[in-house]
């Protein structure tokens, strides 16, 4: 249910019911963490496209007192609005976001990455954003565009390899060996073909990274073939 986003997997869900706020409907739950003699209680309420919160955090024996009662039950919304948006892709409003100049903003958008269920057709937008550039682009472990290529990878989807390949000649030579990484995820001996081709016509600068050589010589089958001729680059 909505409200499970917002409990960590240690925390104990002492009650959970359906409320209204008006026209506005949500979810309640109290909540305790693991060690802590307070408790948390949530009241969930998504009006338009935002969700909001109503929090307090107090002893178990306060947390339905009088006054805690009124604030979530009296709170209203001057307006109301429709949910209208609530199953469209936030794939775009996500990704956009990877590009803010706010550094919070940057960072929650990165932080999702991972957990979003990105949708086949939303790759386009994801392959987009990874040519991108990002304030992150000279961290060598934790950047952007790693995270994004992860993404893209784990999708599984052929549709990459080819977008990869046809975008590694005109990239930044950062981003190519980005691109390699994504491309020797699809391991076919004509794909390996094509990923000497590009090599050979034109190597990135930088030093082919540890994770492209690593997954190239794992399929040795494939890569024997190239290696000979791709020796001098490894």
């Amino acid at each position: 249910m909505l409200g499970h986003t917002k409990i960590k997997y240690d925390d104990t869900v002492l009650a959970e019911k359906m409320v209204s706020n008006g026209d506005v409907r949500g979810i309640e739950m109290v909540v305790q963490q693991e060690g802590s003699s307070q408790v948390n209680r949530k009241r969930f309420l998504l009006n338009g496209n935002k969700l909001y919160t109503l929090f307090t955090s107090q002893p178990l024996s306060e947390i339905y007192n009088s006054n805690n009662n009124k604030f979530f039950d009296d709170f209203r919304f001057t307006k109301v609005s429709p949910n209208d948006q609530l199953f469209n892709s936030k794939a775009s409003l996500l990704l956009n976001d990877l590009s803010s100049e706010d550094s919070v903003v940057h960072a929650t958008a990165k932080s999702y990455l991972s957990k979003v269920p990105f949708s086949r057709e939303e790759l386009p937008l994801l392959h987009e954003a990874l040519l991108k550039q990002y304030a992150d682009d000279e961290d060598e472990d934790d950047d952007t565009k790693t995270a994004l290529q992860e993404v893209i990878t784990k999708m599984h989807d052929s549709s990459s390899f080819h977008f990869a390949k046809d975008h590694y000649l005109s990239a930044t030579d950062r981003d190519k060996n980005i691109l390699l990484e994504m491309m020797v995820a699809f391991p076919a001996s004509a794909h390996f073909n094509d990923i000497k081709t590009l090599l050979l016509q034109q190597p990135p600068k930088q030093k082919l990274s540890y994770s492209f050589v690593s997954d190239l010589t794992d399929s040795l089958q494939l890569a024997a073939p190239i290696f000979t001729d791709l020796l001098p680059l490894l």
